[in-house]
């Protein structure tokens, strides 16, 4: 199965969409509620005559054309199979223009409002492709921002809606220079919305990469970001052999915009194209990827809540090695992957599955995001064994039980200072760890966890200390056995035992994501 976001609504929370651009009208969603022109509220919503969204800058139901809400609404949800133009991700969603900008300028009020109705009118997923920045730190800058403003995030988080929000543009030298060195670093300091990212576990902030899987040059950047998306290089200057009159053969110095081509205003684009659609590049191009996305995600299950489809998004991703620093994990968006695990999404336990083999049994919780998205679940532990193990799970970085030490350095199973390293106090999870329980019996252990990382089950056996992994263990034996989905069994005895892999048996589950 596949889907094209049909009957999904997608809110453009933005600068005004060109509602009448050929690419994009038979895609705006209509307000079936509401007759057209009679200047009357006849839903009684407060937004009188708002068939086609609203303009809350200037309070009418006329948006003001903008290039950058047109641009942004045609990557999100341009229509597809008609012939012209281009294709949006949810190419057959239904875009929620609502103009925040229009000839007043924007507000928080006016983004608050327009999150409410958003909400209020049906919206599953918002794309909010603005922000500012501020020299302090997100902590202070949280406690700054306005009740009002922050309730209105709150509500879209209560009510099930997904917002995908935009990094910022300020990572290259330019904010540096113009503002203050580090600004791109919303970790560092504040970006805003990016850092409701903090208290609101629907929110993906979206870092935008360029065509060689890096961070974009402009692209604000940090481990609280969600995940990256294409967003278009920077123009560039390169040599480019164009044949035609007057040919010399040789090649000429030509600017290229290597940009995201979308829908803008009609008549104001670039000839090539009509005048009907332009290059542009920024975060402000990779959030709406993100949005449509999300748009296809919710519509292939609709079981799947606005958490279930930030961790989709996080689980399908590709880890890039190039992207590490500017976004958790390093992970840029896969839509067929991810795509996959919405199709056939069960419940939160699915994302469990995703890294378990004989030859690396490890909890994989990569697909949280170190914010507000936390999985709540049990595991359960019983006994048969003559001896009492300690069983319990460290935190690692990869699928093979990596560690890093207190430099930063990575340690791998095998390497002579593996155990002290991968059990310390901080790499413990001490909610999931210590179980000692008495021989046929078992216990079950709530825990609520909230760190993207790997979990690798241990046990401590009198003077022995066993790992999953065979190069950590002085027998070079793996004692530790996968049984089943999140199951591992544990073997107590020194070079393997009797093999039966159930001395110890840990069941771990997820419930939910919230």
């Amino acid at each position: 199965m596949r889907t094209d976001g049909s009957s999904a609504i997608l809110a453009i929370i933005d600068g005004g969409v060109d509602i009448d651009h050929p690419d994009l009208v038979k895609n705006i969603w209509t307000n079936p509620r509401e007759i057209p022109g009679n200047g009357l509220d006849d839903d009684g919503n407060g937004y009188p005559d708002d068939v086609n969204g609203w303009n809350f800058a200037d309070k009418t139901p006329t948006p003001v054309k903008d290039k950058h809400g047109t641009h942004v609404a045609g990557i999100a949800a341009a229509s597809g199979n008609n012939g012209i133009g281009i294709s949006g991700v949810a190419w057959n969603a239904q875009i929620m223009p609502l103009d925040v900008f229009g000839n007043a300028g924007t507000s928080d009020k006016a983004i608050s409002d327009a999150i409410y109705y958003a909400v209020n009118n049906g919206a599953k997923v918002i794309n909010i492709s603005l922000g500012k920045s501020f020299k302090s730190s997100p902590e202070d800058t949280l406690s700054l921002l306005s009740n009002e403003y922050k309730n209105a995030f709150a509500y879209a988080k209560a009510k099930d809606v997904f917002i995908a929000v935009s990094a910022g543009n300020e990572g290259g030298t330019r904010g540096d220079l113009t503002k203050w060195k580090g600004v791109g670093n919303i970790d560092r300091y504040s970006s805003d919305p990016p850092l409701l990212t903090r208290l609101f576990s629907n929110i993906a902030t979206v870092v935008s990469s360029d065509s060689t899987n890096e961070k974009a040059g402009y692209s604000s950047y940090g481990q609280s970001a969600g995940i990256a998306a294409p967003g278009g290089d920077t123009a560039k200057t390169i040599d480019l052999y164009i044949p035609g009159p007057g040919d010399t053969g040789k090649p000429e110095k030509a600017t290229v915009n290597f940009g995201i081509l979308s829908t803008v205003p009609v008549g104001t684009g670039n000839s090539m194209f009509g005048g009907n659609y332009d290059f542009l590049q920024g975060t402000s191009m990779a959030s709406p990827v993100i949005a449509g996305m999300a748009t296809l995600i919710r519509s292939a299950n609709p079981s799947i809540s606005a958490q279930d489809t930030l961790a989709i998004l996080r689980a399908g991703a590709t880890a890039e090695p190039s992207l590490a620093s500017a976004v958790k994990g390093g992970l840029t968006a896969n839509l067929y992957k991810s795509l996959q695990i919405a199709e056939n999404w069960t419940g939160a336990g699915d994302l469990l599955k995703l890294e378990q083999s004989d030859e690396t049994p490890v909890v994989n919780l990569k697909f949280l995001t170190d914010g507000a998205l936390t999985v709540k679940g049990t595991t359960t532990v019983s006994r048969s064994a003559s001896f009492d193990p300690i069983t319990g799970f460290y935190k690692a970085i990869d699928s093979f039980g990596s560690v890093y030490d207190g430099l930063g350095n990575i340690v791998r199973p095998g390497d002579s200072n593996y155990a002290a390293i991968a059990l310390n106090e901080d790499n413990i999870v001490s909610s999931i760890s210590g179980v000692s329980i008495g021989n046929e019996k078992s216990a079950i252990n709530e825990f609520s966890l909230a760190e993207s990382t790997f979990l690798a089950p241990y046990a401590k056996v009198n003077e022995n200390t066993w790992f999953a992994f065979k190069e950590a263990n002085s027998d070079a034996f793996a004692h530790f056995k996968l049984l089943g989905a999140n199951q591992f069994g544990f073997e107590d005895m020194k070079g393997g035992g009797d093999l039966d892999f159930n001395d110890h048996i840990i069941t771990f589950a997820v419930d939910t994501l919230a």
